[in-house]
């Protein structure tokens, strides 16, 4: 019985990859933030080509978050022996979470932000005074990002620090 209860529960988990990858749109990017393990997608759009600089106009001109910095490859800390690192780049591990950190807006996949809790009513006056003065529909998603992450992180109360990350 106990080995038709496992088989059943990889058949189940398998399925849910599966549908996963069967629903996946190369066009969209994702912005995500891992949470005991789990990958939480917060917000995705449709951007059409490459959109730089996010993440550090966020931490540099509007003085939110803690950190900022760009990302070639994301995996979790037990997949660290199936990948081969470069010996040139720079490893972080945050939360179990592996960024090979990289040092341009070019080589990244991923532009990432560390954001604590005590940012949040911050984020919020930035995200209201910017939804009234969004020239473009560039600065529309980036006001429609920063409103998402705000909620996120309001639905979140038990967590203090969180790594957010967007696909380049």
């Amino acid at each position: 019985m106990s080995n038709d209860w496992e088989y059943w529960v990889e058949q189940q988990e398998e399925e849910q990859q599966f549908l996963r990858f069967a629903d996946h749109d190369p066009y969209r990017k994702s912005l995500t933030c891992w949470i005991d393990g789990i990958e939480n997608e917060i917000w995705n759009w449709h951007p059409g080509d490459r959109v730089l600089g996010w993440m550090s106009r966020l931490h540099q001109e509007l003085k939110i978050g803690s950190k900022s910095f760009w990302a070639r490859n994301i995996y979790p800390n037990e997949e660290r022996e199936q990948h081969l690192f470069s010996e040139s780049r720079p490893l972080r591990v945050l939360d179990d979470i592996i960024y090979e950190v990289v040092g341009s807006e070019s080589e990244a996949q991923f532009d990432v932000i560390i954001l604590p809790r005590s940012d949040l009513s911050n984020l919020n006056k930035v995200a209201e005074s910017l939804s009234g003065t969004a020239k473009d529909m560039k600065e529309e998603c980036f006001t429609e990002m920063l409103e998402a992450i705000a909620t996120f992180i309001e639905e979140e109360v038990n967590i203090k620090n969180f790594v957010i990350y967007r696909e380049i």
